[in-house]
């Protein structure tokens, strides 16, 4: 799930190269493109950290956590997986 997402963000990133030009010449075109990278940025931040700080097999079970908004699932080792999204 993590190299898909940091997949998904990087494109994110290269698709400001189009943002940027159409907000040439506006202050508030640039601020808000500014923005969206700044929070990309920030969502690769977590991305890496999570990769540092998570061990292998709790990485794995992120990609098979229910839909947001539905009740968290009890790990392998019966303990509370937080939902990540």
């Amino acid at each position: 799930m993590h190299s898909r997402q940091r997949a998904h963000l990087l494109k994110e990133l290269r698709g400001l190269a189009d943002a940027w030009a159409l907000a040439a010449g506006s202050a508030v075109g640039a601020l808000l493109v500014t923005a969206a990278e700044l929070h990309i940025r920030a969502d690769l931040g977590v991305v890496d950290a999570a990769e540092q700080t998570l061990h292998p097999e709790v990485l794995a079970g992120l990609g098979a956590q229910p839909s947001p908004g539905t009740p968290d699932r009890a790990g392998s080792d019966g303990t509370a997986q937080a939902q990540v999204g």
